[in-house]
This record gives C-alpha cells, sequence and structure tokens, in this order.
C-alpha cells in the first residue's frame, strides 16, 4: 500500500511526499472525497480540511478516522494538531 501512495506521489512530481500529500494520494487511490472523510469522522467538511492539513487534531475525530480504514500513519498526531487555547498572562 505505502508502496502504491509514494509511486503516485512520485507520478505527481513530489519528490519526498509529506504526511499530508500521502493521504491525499491515499485518498485519490481510493477514489475518496475530503467531504466522505468528514462524513466518517462526524465533522464539517472545513474541519476535516483543518485535520487533513494538521491545523486540527481531535483525538476522538483521528480514532474515527482510523476506525473508518484511514491508515493512521497518514493522519496527524492529535498533539501535534492542538492548538493551545490559554494564553500566558503574567
Amino acid at each position: 500500500m505505502e508502496k502504491i501512495i509514494v509511486n503516485l506521489c512520485e507520478s505527481l512530481h513530489l519528490q519526498k511526499p509529506n504526511r499530508q500529500a500521502r493521504l491525499k494520494a491515499w485518498m485519490v487511490t481510493y477514489g475518496l472525497e475530503s467531504r466522505e472523510l468528514a462524513r466518517a469522522a462526524g465533522v464539517s467538511p472545513q474541519m476535516m480540511s483543518m485535520i487533513i492539513s494538521g491545523r486540527r487534531a481531535p483525538r476522538e475525530r483521528i480514532e474515527r478516522l482510523v476506525q473508518a480504514g484511514v491508515p493512521r500513519e497518514l493522519l496527524p498526531d492529535p498533539r501535534e494538531g492542538k492548538r493551545s487555547s490559554s494564553s500566558s498572562i503574567a
């Protein structure tokens, strides 16, 4: 599977495909669109876009995507996608 994704990324002229590019290649390979993944994760298409890009990674949504069949290594680490909502005021 990883070989197929890497080959697809190379055919798209991506020398060193990052996680996001590999996820998008996986989606193309299986004919999936982000709105279908959004439905599987129970999020809006906008939130799915943020998950794909790695800007957000709610743990429960990542787990739902894994349960739906998305390879975990193609999804952002929930710790990396979190934004700190607290500010340090001294």
